[in-house]
């Protein structure tokens, strides 16, 4: 894993890479090694992520993400991507006003999606 950021006066800047490796743990009692139960699954994705305040009470953020699966043996790899971008601010003493917008595109040969969301949200405290 590693991580970078920068930190400026109505800025954040944030970068972040990893990589991971799992393999099974054992003896695979003289089963065919290309199951994916069985071999080693290697992951790596990024992400990167803005925020910028827009006045001393409101800010927005935007990220960006990836992750890759490669296949193993006989199961297929797959990726996925998204964008993530908010916006939040408070009204009045007492309430928060937020609104999101993502879109994730999920890329595979046995089951492949896009999905984009619209959320908002109304907090308060009493």
């Amino acid at each position: 894993n590693l991580s970078v950021a920068y930190l400026g006066n109505r800025s954040t800047l944030s970068l972040g890479l990893f990589r991971t490796q799992s393999s099974r743990v054992g003896d695979n009692g003289g089963i065919d090694q290309s199951d994916l139960a069985n071999g080693s699954v290697t992951q790596q994705g990024l992400s990167v992520t803005m925020s910028y305040r827009l006045t001393s009470d409101s800010s927005v953020v935007v990220s960006l993400s990836g992750q890759r699966t490669p296949g193993v043996g006989l199961q297929p790899g797959n990726e996925s991507r998204s964008i993530v971008a908010s916006w939040g601010r408070p009204i009045g003493k007492r309430a928060n006003v937020s609104l999101s917008v993502r879109h994730t595109r999920f890329d595979s040969d046995t089951n492949p999606y896009q999905e984009s969301t619209l959320n908002g949200s109304l907090s308060m405290q009493f």
